[in-house]
């Protein structure tokens, strides 16, 4: 009888808990302002991205935010930045980065002001460029019916001091490859402060590379902090295994309640063809 009594009140007790109301924040009523920046010295346009969050179970196109006043500004001069397109913010063409000086994003939207620190570092010189076959066609039962294929890898110096982080990618020149959240790769170095780099690659079975392609290789420079952002990213975006950790706020440089990263750096540029 006692066993009975037990087991009804443990019965009551699981059923009362699936009972509880959960509150969510969808983030439907309290939209926050995203920035999407990502400054290099690359010859090609400069520009950020801002819109408002949206709900996150919605299936809604993005909210750009127009009319917002933009400054990008380093230790000698400021630079107001161009909306062009409805929440795209430009860089004047004639904007020259200096690299060593700390940049300083500045944003000013519906009376509340954003604001976001980075500093302009140099990127290591690419060497040793060059490609090998790897063993992709391995994880295929009929190899046959995919060539061989290739990666890409290269050497860097790392500079002295704790702090810098890299972002690498490659891609074959002319296709729409260059996905910075999908074939990309990035660290920083925690673990190899000062050291000469050998054998990087950033080749993924994705996108693998076969003789004829001509691949375009590219490290861009950023803070250990900016690569952590990264790797938050890559989690969010992928981690969905049972064991990964549950879906969480991505971390943010912008102040004031503002979410997304303001990234800069410098970027080293190569190309090699696969004879």
């Amino acid at each position: 009888m006692k066993n009975i009594i037990i087991t009804i009140l443990v019965t009551t007790v699981l059923c009362s808990c699936f009972e509880d109301r959960i509150d969510l924040d969808l983030n439907a009523e309290d939209p926050k302002l995203a920035v999407e920046g990502w400054i290099t010295d690359l010859d090609e346009p400069q520009f950020i991205i801002l819109s408002l969050t949206v709900n996150y179970l919605g299936d809604q196109d993005p909210n750009y935010v127009s009319g917002a006043q933009v400054t990008l500004s380093d230790e000698v001069e400021s630079f107001t930045m161009e909306e062009r397109n409805k929440g795209h913010y430009f860089l004047p063409s004639d904007w020259e980065p200096r690299i060593g000086d700390t940049y300083s994003l500045e944003i000013t939207y519906e009376g509340q002001t954003y604001r976001a620190t980075e500093k302009m570092r140099a990127c290591p010189e690419l060497q040793d460029l060059d490609y090998k076959e790897d063993d992709f066609d391995e994880l295929f039962e009929d190899n046959e019916v995919f060539p061989q294929s290739y990666s890409v890898s290269f050497s860097f110096q790392d500079p002295p001091g704790i702090g810098e982080g890299y972002y690498v990618c490659d891609y074959v020149s002319g296709t729409d490859e260059r996905d910075f959240f999908i074939n990309w790769g990035y660290t920083n170095d925690e673990f190899f402060d000062g050291d000469f780099v050998e054998d990087v690659s950033a080749t993924f079975i994705d996108y693998p590379l076969f003789i004829g392609d001509t691949a375009i290789v590219e490290m861009f420079a950023v803070s250990t902090e900016a690569s952590k952002y990264l790797g938050e990213i890559e989690n969010e975006l992928f981690g969905n295994g049972p064991f990964d950790s549950p879906p969480a706020n991505v971390m943010t440089n912008i102040s004031n309640g503002g979410v997304g990263y303001f990234m800069i750096g410098a970027v080293q540029r190569d190309t090699i063809v696969l004879k």
